[in-house]
C-alpha cells in the first residue's frame, strides 16, 4: 500500500508500479498492452516498452501541433467510432435513479452539448520527445448538438 497525498499528480511515481505489473504478468500474458490518460504518456518510457514488445494505448494532450495533424487529415480518413456493445445483465437489472442533469441544465439556460457521435482517423506520429517513431497514433472527432436551455423545469 503505498499512500499519497490528494494534490499529487496520478502519474507521478508510476513507472515502478507499471514495471512490476509488466514483470506480474509477462510469464502468462501472451501479450501486454498498457492504458491509460495523458498523463501515462510517458514519452521518456515509450521506446523501452516498444522494444520490449508491449503496446501501449494513451491519450494525448490536444497541442497544437497534434490538432493541425488531425484537421489536414482527408475526410475519407475518418471512420465511425464503434464502441463496444452493453454488456448483458446476466441477474436481475437494477433500479436507476431518475436522470435530472439535462432537466437542470435546459432550466437554468445552460449551453447543453450532446454527444451525436464520434470518429477516429489513425495517424502517423514521431515524438520529439522519443527516439523511436511511435507506430500509429488516433485522433478523434466529437460530433455534437448544442442546444441552449428553456427556463423550463421538467420532461422534454
Amino acid at each position: 500500500m503505498d499512500h499519497r497525498p490528494g494534490n499529487v499528480v496520478s502519474h507521478e511515481g508510476c513507472v515502478p508500479w507499471i514495471e512490476r505489473a509488466i514483470e506480474l504478468v509477462r510469464l502468462h500474458a501472451g501479450e501486454i498492452t498498457l492504458r491509460g490518460d495523458s498523463d501515462f504518456t510517458l514519452t521518456a518510457e515509450l521506446d523501452r516498452w516498444d522494444s520490449q514488445g508491449i503496446k501501449f494505448l494513451f491519450g494525448m494532450d490536444a497541442h497544437q501541433k497534434v490538432v493541425q495533424l488531425a484537421e489536414a487529415l482527408p475526410e475519407r480518413a475518418w471512420k465511425p467510432l464503434e464502441r463496444l456493445a452493453r454488456y448483458e445483465i446476466a441477474t436481475e437489472a437494477r433500479a436507476k435513479p431518475l436522470r435530472v442533469k439535462e432537466a437542470i441544465v435546459r432550466f437554468k439556460g445552460y449551453l447543453n452539448k450532446k454527444l451525436l457521435g464520434e470518429s477516429v482517423a489513425r495517424v502517423q506520429l514521431s515524438a520529439t520527445q522519443v527516439r523511436a517513431q511511435l507506430s500509429a497514433g488516433c485522433g478523434a472527432q466529437k460530433h455534437q448538438h448544442p442546444e441552449r436551455g428553456s427556463g423550463a423545469l421538467g420532461r422534454h
